[in-house]
């Protein structure tokens, strides 16, 4: 099964479609991490009797892709100064080419992400909902969250366009954990599950660039 809606919607429905007894049995690999064993390497550590006590990376490609490349395009050297619509653009680019989310909104929101984080913490007896995780996470653009949702498409291509890019960065600089001012920019979207406190948590960090020379490349 790779349908992520129908395993994070109520607690029950995820308890009913993987009973240990249920046959035929759901496998549900493909929700989480693009086909790599992330649920099952959790379930083989659970039945082996070994505690996992945290959880966490970055379970967005889609979302790790697009503030890669806007990052890109704000840090580089190249005379690229468009003051309004640069995120937007890398949306609706991402849109196009199929690599996020038919509403790409279910992204840049975090909700794809607090679905993903919802089925691991489920298939670690963490018993929570996606409206709970959401709480808890970080809306990567700055206003809030129902009122992005309750707009029509034309409506967020038109706020989006006209968001300023200086505005956006200093917001997502905001919502970073462990932002230094100063530092330059690398962020990441990090996605958190603490088993112990039950915690499930999706929040922006910044990392810092180290540079290291070899012959005419750096990296």
């Amino acid at each position: 099964m790779a349908n992520k809606k129908q395993l994070s919607s109520a607690q029950h429905v995820f308890d009913n479609l993987t009973l240990p007894e249920r046959l035929p049995r759901i496998g549900y690999e493909a929700t989480v991490g693009g086909c790599l064993p992330f649920v099952n390497t959790l379930k083989n550590l659970m039945v082996s009797g070994d505690n996992v006590y945290k959880l966490e990376g970055i379970l967005s490609g889609s979302v790790g892709w697009m503030l890669w490349k806007w990052q890109r395009m704000k840090n580089s050297n190249l005379d690229y100064v468009k003051s309004k619509g640069l995120f937007a653009d890398i949306i609706m680019e991402a849109h196009a080419e199929q690599i996020c989310e038919p509403d790409p909104r279910d992204d840049i929101l975090g909700i794809d992400n607090a679905r993903k984080a919802v089925i691991l913490a489920r298939t670690l007896g963490i018993d929570c909902e996606v409206e709970d995780v959401l709480r808890n996470t970080t809306n990567l653009l700055p206003m809030d969250r129902q009122k992005l949702l309750e707009m029509d498409p034309e409506e967020f291509t038109k706020y989006i366009k006209n968001i300023d890019e200086n505005e956006l960065e200093s917001y997502l600089l905001e919502q970073c954990v462990n932002y230094q001012r100063g530092h330059r920019m690398n962020l990441k979207y990090v996605t958190l599950i603490d088993t112990e406190s039950e915690k499930l948590r999706m929040y922006c960090e910044i990392r810092l660039i180290y540079y290291q020379w070899t012959d005419r490349n750096y990296w």
